[in-house]
């Protein structure tokens, strides 16, 4: 009996007495960004983002404008970048010049073996800081990963922005990758 009755109130709801199923699933998507069966946006667009926070410097292209592969389309402020790499750089030559001051002194005995070991360790690590800061250094760009066409600006530059944030909603030529680096 519960069945029916919830088979019948559907069924109202699709003939127009209650909400209609499409224009809630076009608010739903309107809404939330999110398909459910019909795509907001055809394929070739697609909404590019940081992959970091930070404060937006510059947006180097806007709504009309068409793009090449590779070209920079947005960049966050330089200078939160500068900080972890200046900081990397000064760990990387202290962990270099601790190790070659304990590898002379095991080799003349003064110290134990284990501490090179230690001083070695101590370099590998600032070593892979360093290359870690250098990649965090490449999410401050946004570059353009085919040709294409800029449909929409999400924020305005100098504004506060967070991971996953949409900046630019772009169109992609056709037969071109789909993403951005």
């Amino acid at each position: 009996m519960r069945i029916t009755i919830i088979v019948f109130i559907f069924v109202l709801q699709i003939n127009g007495v209650g909400i209609s199923t499409t224009s809630s699933l076009n608010s739903f998507q309107r809404y939330t960004g999110k398909s459910v069966g019909i795509s907001p946006m055809s394929p070739k667009e697609t909404k590019l983002h940081f992959n970091c926070n930070g404060v937006l410097a510059h947006v180097y292209v806007h709504k009309g404008h068409t793009f090449k592969k590779g070209q920079l389309l947005a960049s966050l402020e330089y200078q939160d970048v500068n900080v972890p790499i200046m900081s990397a750089v000064f760990y990387l030559d202290n962990a270099r010049e601790s190790y070659v001051v304990v590898k002379t002194q095991v080799e003349k005995k003064a110290l134990p073996a284990s501490q090179l070991e230690l001083a070695k360790k101590n370099l590998d690590d600032a070593e892979a800081n360093y290359k870690k800061s250098l990649t965090a250094e490449q999410n401050y760009y946004l570059r353009a990963g085919a040709n294409g066409l800029v449909i929409e600006e999400g924020v305005k530059e100098g504004d506060c922005i967070s991971a996953g944030e949409t900046i630019l909603t772009v169109k992609w030529k056709s037969g071109n990758k789909k993403r951005a680096y």
